[in-house]
């Protein structure tokens, strides 16, 4: 099979073959990104959407000016709309460049997205990237979710971001871009191994290759099939929190299966009500014992961004407190 083939497989297959939709694509000048650009425009009509590119100019290395020009005359000679911004240097940090650049891009996406009324901006990310995503998360903890990498959609301003290369590795990019002379640039900043992720990149993924040439595809895998476990697992969970939720002595109801359970219950509903906060076992653990404890009738533990699980004698919630004095109507959806 063919690059080009697998490509249109997985288009039609994540449902994206849509002539009347309007997609952006981010291209950097980088291979991955080139490569992108040019299968996109390599779909057969009935199932390419019109495309515009988008270009941040992030302005951190010299040879940026000269890949904005390269990209500017190259849609012109392919008649591709590119709308093209920098990120001033004045708003530049002195830490946590890579953070503030990635905010920065995205606003530009997002804000594309809704002048131009366009349905997804597509990004380049593959699979190498995708194990270095899995194995950074493995490497700083967190929840088993994380392990499961990006998702191939996500939403964005009303529209969504959409990564069609995932399932495709660095090396066929490559590959690909040689045998059909696909032109792209080499950021040098990816050589450094200031950043964790190029560490990860340069250095133990390589180590992790000399192990088992195949270890790219095989991370892969397993994080699929945690994500299918991952997504089974949630249907089952969300079914019994419903029951447990709506008792009037819901401690009761959480309480009765099994602390593993508990902890899976748990870290269910604080994902349902607050998915941009992190709980970690020690403050499940936390309120589990509170709920437990029979000579504490009432009260407390204190998440992040103003939510708190609320023990009053046999029932329990989370809820962020201010937000709801704000909305009082909220209480009724939450005890």
């Amino acid at each position: 099979m063919t690059l080009k083939s697998d490509f249109q497989r997985n288009w039609q297959a994540q449902g994206w073959a849509d002539s009347q939709q309007h997609g952006l694509v981010a291209v950097s000048t980088g291979v991955d990104s080139m490569v992108l650009l040019q299968l996109l425009m390599t779909l057969p009509v009935t199932m390419r959407p019109k495309l515009t590119v988008v270009h941040v100019n992030h302005q951190l290395r010299q040879q940026s000016q000269t890949e904005a020009a390269f990209l500017k005359k190259w849609c012109a000679a392919h008649q591709i709309p590119l709308v093209t911004t920098k990120w001033p240097i004045d708003q530049h940090p002195s830490h946590g460049v890579e953070a503030a650049a990635r905010a920065f891009r995205y606003d530009f996406f997002a804000q594309q997205l809704h002048q131009q009324k366009a349905d997804w901006v597509a990004t380049a990310h593959q699979a190498d990237e995708q194990v270095e995503t899995i194995l950074l998360k493995l490497i700083r903890g967190g929840q088993l979710a994380q392990l499961t990498g990006m998702a191939a959609s996500r939403p964005l301003a009303g529209g969504r971001v959409i990564r069609p290369l995932l399932p495709f590795t660095k090396e066929r990019l490559k590959a690909y871009a040689r045998e059909q002379q696909v032109p792209w640039y080499e950021d040098a900043t990816n050589q450094e191994l200031i950043a964790s992720r190029n560490r990860v990149r340069h250095q133990l993924i390589p180590l992790l290759k000399q192990e088992n040439p195949q270890v790219v595809e095989h991370v892969m895998t397993y994080a699929q099939q945690l994500q299918a476990t991952l997504m089974i697992s949630d249907q089952a969970l969300d079914q019994q929190l419903q029951t447990i939720m709506t008792r009037s002595d819901n401690v009761a109801g959480l309480l009765r299966h099994s602390i593993a359970e508990q902890r899976l219950l748990l870290t269910r509903l604080i994902k349902q009500q607050a998915p941009t906060i992190s709980a970690g076992y020690p403050q499940i653990d936390q309120c589990l014992q509170l709920l437990a404890n029979g000579q504490h009738p009432t009260g407390s533990v204190v998440f992040s961004e103003g939510w708190q699980l609320t023990k009053s004698y046999t029932h329990f919630r989370f809820w962020q407190p201010k937000k709801t004095m704000k909305n009082p109507w909220n209480i009724l959806d939450l005890w």
